[in-house]
C-alpha cells in the first residue's frame, strides 16, 4: 500500500514538472542565415511556443562576445510560426548569431549559427554608400583590421570641415546623418594615420 502511494506521488510530481516545462518553453525547429546583396537575412521557425514573450537576436564576430541587435515580438499566429530579420550593411567573411527567447519566468538560448560569405573576396575592405542620398551615408568595414584611432570626416567642396567623428576600432557600420545638409556635393572620408578612403556624395 505504501509503495503504491509512493508511486502515485512520484507520478504526480513528474506530471507537474512536465506541465510546467510545457507551460514555459519554445520548440525552435530551424534557424538559418543567408547572405544577400545588402547584408544577411535571418529566418527561424518555431513549432510550439508556451509563455513566450519575445525573441532577442544577438550577433557576434568571434562566437564569444554577443550583442543584442533586435528584439522581435512573438507572432500571434498558431501552430508553426516563421520569423525574419534583415541585418543590413553586414559584409564580414564570418558572422555569428544566436537567439535568446524570453519566457515568462526564464530564458532559452539557441544554438549558435555562423553565416559565411563566399563573395567576400569581391568586396572592398571599406565601403561608403549611397553616393546619392537624402538622409544618411553608411561607412561599412568588411575586414577584421583594427581601425582604433580612425575618424570619419565630411567636407563641403570649399574644404570646410563639417564632421570629425571618432570610430570604434572594430566597428561594423557607421551611419552618418546628413539630412540637415544643404543640397549639393560633399566628400566623406575615413582616415587613420596615412590611410584614407574618400568618396564624393550628393545630398539631394
Amino acid at each position: 500500500m505504501q509503495q503504491k502511494i509512493l508511486h502515485l506521488i512520484l507520478f504526480f510530481l513528474g506530471s507537474i514538472c512536465s506541465l510546467n516545462a510545457q507551460m514555459d518553453s519554445v520548440n525552435m525547429t530551424s534557424f538559418v542565415g543567408v547572405p544577400t546583396d545588402v547584408g544577411i537575412d535571418l529566418v527561424w521557425r518555431t513549432d510550439g511556443e508556451h509563455h513566450v514573450e519575445h525573441f532577442i537576436l544577438e550577433r557576434s564576430l568571434d562566437a564569444i562576445n554577443f550583442e543584442a541587435i533586435k528584439t522581435i515580438k512573438k507572432s500571434a499566429a498558431t501552430g508553426v510560426k516563421s520569423y525574419r530579420y534583415s541585418d543590413n550593411n553586414i559584409f564580414r567573411a564570418e558572422v555569428y548569431y544566436r537567439i535568446t527567447t524570453q519566457l515568462s519566468a526564464s530564458q532559452e538560448v539557441s544554438s549558435i549559427i555562423v553565416v559565411v560569405r563566399n563573395d567576400r573576396l569581391n568586396l572592398p575592405n571599406i565601403m561608403i554608400y549611397p553616393t546619392i542620398t537624402r538622409d544618411v551615408v553608411n561607412v561599412v568595414k568588411n575586414s577584421s583590421e583594427d581601425l582604433s584611432g580612425a575618424y570619419i570626416r565630411i567636407f563641403d567642396l570649399s574644404g570646410n570641415l563639417l564632421i570629425n567623428k571618432a570610430v570604434a576600432g572594430d566597428f561594423l557600420v557607421e551611419t552618418i546623418d546628413v539630412s540637415t545638409y544643404e543640397a549639393g556635393a560633399y566628400v566623406i572620408e575615413l582616415y587613420k594615420d596615412k590611410f584614407a578612403k574618400q568618396v564624393k556624395f550628393i545630398k539631394q
